[in-house]
């Protein structure tokens, strides 16, 4: 056979012309073939969350595995918090040189001159020195971005959302090239492991919807750097995110008592937002007084030092968190009394310690309300909103101010229900048909009950059963300053004293004891987290160890909770 050399010629161009389509159209990061599939993928990621906390090291490396195939970044910003607030400003980078066993990664000096030029951000290597949040990520970035150019970042926690906003513009004029956001946070810090999880559906429901005010309440280390995430997925249209996993280092190591640090791992694509299921969470306490030895023995301190052992995390986090409020509140300082007054007066300040604790509501619907008169309770009825506090209810009189309704966006809202049935007998009835007509779920918060009896009364019993049996879903109560029993009615919790938060009725173990529950609601179920707390020298933290474990016991079987593992999970209720 003749060999025809113009069309052998001719074949061979057109092949080689295929093998150089097909590598120009392979996905690549700065040369570095990905092993993607052969088809183009359509996926546009465009920031990813983890955590810095290595216990969650093996989450974190497979979300980045997975992201490396999908991605084409030549530039990866990496965000954390501050934790040490190293340095001078608000916002610092740098163009350190990191090296790290397993080979070498340094920033971008031109993209970090940019920021800095234009004061967006301040250049500080030696902020970088100890920072965590950066250090604990960069394997992972040497290892699936390994051609990459660098861009670190720490925030400051309280940078205003200003200058996140003037952070994000700057990323987006600078990012002329594919980048990738790395917000490298920890979410809920130092509570027991099932109220993390309570505490992480409102900061996921805050980046499912890419809602920064739902982020104000979030318990998370960097509201700052989550907040960036939002705007940065805004300004690359991509508003899917993907839930990769979410844990707790309490779950992981099957413990129930000690401090966790929860991970949410996800991010963002182009696409439709993912419909999430309605919740809603909120966190109730019992009764809490600033008068008397409280105030004698923290008068020379700040007196949010009076919960100083309880922190500032286990109030936040959720959609609503009340508390009862036994007193009012007056501007003129009174000198402080060590006698057994039943005539209560709190300081300006009390307001400071509500909002250092992450309390967004309380009840005025207890016996001490008007005990500075009307005018204490106007004052009361003016600062407390001032800062960011709702009220509901007060001394003796049912009326609209005793019906509250609190939303978070999703079709689930929560009216709250205060009455002090001490002075007051009101019909409830009408009241919860109304708000259960409009589809809400309804939480009776009454005053009542005889002090210090452990084992409620029949009248209480009674009027809790007849709330729910006219739609109500919850009863928390307050006024016996101790705890005293629950039970399951219809489906629906009562727990008829919570018992003090805070008070200084140090005469005895059971006045010194507290109950605070955390709630996460969904259109058919409930998840309850109960968390029992102990006051030592007029201070409340959470109860740990052999206690815990007995009360828990027992309120189980008040519940009639299934027997479980006394372990992680235990203090968890599903009705």
């Amino acid at each position: 056979m003749k060999y025809n050399r113009p069309i052998a010629f001719i074949i061979l161009l057109i092949l080689i012309a295929g093998v150089c389509f097909y590598v120009a159209k392979k996905p690549h990061i700065n040369g570095t073939s990905l092993g993607w599939p052969e088809e183009k993928s359509d996926n546009i990621i465009s920031a990813v969350i983890v955590p810095h906390h290595d216990l969650d090291k093996a989450d974190r490396t497979e979300l980045f595995s997975k992201i490396s195939k999908e991605v084409k970044a030549k530039t990866v910003v990496l965000v954390s918090t501050n934790h040490f607030n190293s340095g001078t400003g608000n916002i610092i980078t740098t163009k350190k040189e990191w090296q790290l066993s397993t080979g070498k990664i340094e920033a971008s000096s031109s993209f970090v001159d940019s920021l800095t030029n234009s004061k967006i951000a301040t250049g500080d290597e030696n902020a970088f020195s100890e920072e965590h949040g950066i250090k604990n990520i960069l394997p992972d970035i040497l290892q699936y971005f390994p051609d990459t150019n660098l861009v670190p970042i720490i925030i400051k926690a309280g940078t205003s959302n200003v200058d996140i906003d003037k952070l994000n513009q700057a990323l987006v004029d600078n990012c002329k090239d594919n980048c990738l956001l790395v917000s490298s946070v920890d979410f809920s810090h130092y509570q027991p492991g099932a109220l993390a999880e309570i505490h992480d559906d409102l900061a996921i429901r805050a980046l499912n919807e890419l809602d920064e005010n739902k982020l104000i309440r979030a318990e998370v280390d960097s509201k700052e750097t989550l907040n960036l995430t939002i705007l940065w997925a805004k300004s690359q249209k991509t508003e899917q995110f993907n839930l990769f996993k979410n844990t707790n280092s309490g779950q992981i190591e099957n413990s129930r008592d000690g401090e966790s640090t929860s991970y949410v791992l996800g991010y963002y694509k182009n696409g439709e937002k993912i419909v999430q299921e309605d919740s809603f969470t909120f966190m109730i306490g019992g009764d809490m007084m600033f008068d008397r030895n409280i105030e004698y023995h923290f008068q020379y301190e700040k007196l949010v030092n009076v919960m100083k052992n309880f922190g500032d995390r286990v109030f936040a986090g959720t959609d609503l968190s009340l508390v009862n409020l036994e007193g009012p509140i007056n501007p003129v300082p009174l000198v402080p009394e060590t006698n057994h007054s039943l005539v209560f007066n709190f300081q300006p300040n009390t307001v400071d310690v509500l909002n250092y604790m992450g309390v967004n509501a309380v009840s005025l619907a207890n016996n001490h309300t008007l005990n500075n008169g009307q005018k204490g309770l106007t004052n009361t009825k003016k600062v407390l909103p001032e800062n960011g506090i709702a009220y509901v209810g007060q001394d003796a009189v049912f009326n609209d101010e005793s019906v509250k309704t609190f939303e978070n966006g999703s079709n689930i809202k929560l009216t709250v229900i205060t009455i002090d049935c001490l002075n007051t007998n009101d019909d409830l009835t009408g009241t919860i048909k109304k708000q259960k007509e409009l589809g809400n779920k309804v939480l009776i918060y009454p005053h009542w009950g005889t002090e210090y009896e452990e084992i409620h009364s029949y009248s209480q019993e009674k009027l809790a059963h007849s709330w729910i049996d006219s739609g109500a879903d919850f009863v928390f109560g307050g006024h016996p300053h101790v705890i005293q029993d629950a039970e399951v009615y219809k489906g629906k919790p009562i727990f008829y004293s919570m018992g003090n938060l805070l008070f200084d009725q140090d005469f005895s173990p059971e006045t010194q004891r507290g109950l605070i529950v955390a709630v996460k609601i969904n259109q058919d179920s409930m998840e309850l987290v109960l968390l029992p707390t102990i006051s030592k020298n007029y201070q409340p933290e959470l109860l740990s160890g052999t206690e815990k474990t007995l009360f828990l016991t027992k309120f189980r079987k008040y519940l009639g909770a299934a027997e479980v593992p006394k372990s992680y999970g235990y203090d968890t209720i599903d009705l």
